[in-house]
Parts: structure tokens; sequence; C-alpha cells
């Protein structure tokens, strides 16, 4: 009878430590489901400035390439062809 009253013990504890680990993993899914939103809306704000910079350099890069393909084209040397890039950026800026 002894053994059973052990067997019963050690089974309770057994339980109340598995209720203490669900009650843990419980919390722990609730912070998960909170910063899931947070991380959500990060994504999007980091994903804007990513498309942001992408338009940016995006359109440096096509000038560029355009301002050497003229150079190149006409006979000038590279340097020339990218002074005129250089101009035509600060015409841009003072609009």
């Amino acid at each position: 009878m002894n053994n059973n009253a052990n067997m019963s013990t050690t089974k309770s504890r057994q339980y109340a430590h598995l209720h203490s680990q669900l009650a843990q993993l419980n919390a722990h899914l609730a912070d998960t489901e909170n910063l899931a939103g947070d991380m959500r809306f990060l994504g999007g704000y980091v994903g804007g400035l990513f498309m942001g910079a992408a338009k940016v350099l995006g359109e440096e890069g096509v000038q560029q390439t355009q301002n050497q393909s003229q150079g190149q084209g006409q006979g000038q040397g590279q340097g020339q062809g990218q002074g005129q890039g250089l101009k035509r950026e600060e015409g841009d800026k003072k609009d």
C-alpha cells in the first residue's frame, strides 16, 4: 500500500510540473503572437526603405550607364562622360 502512495505522490508531482510547463508555454505563445504584429510592421517598414533605396540608386546607375555609353559612342573618354553626368545632377538639385 505504501508503494501505491509513493506512485500517487510521484504522479501528482509530475502533473504539477507538467501544468507549470504548460502555463509557461502558453505565456510564451502569447508573447510570440504579440511580437508577430510588430515584426510584420517592421518588415513592411524595412521593405519600403529597400524599395526607396533601389529606386534612388537604380536611377543613378541608369544615368551613369547612359552617360558612359554616350561618351564612348561619340569617341569621348569616360572622364568627359562622367563630367556631363555631374552637370546634369547639379541641374536636378536646383529644380
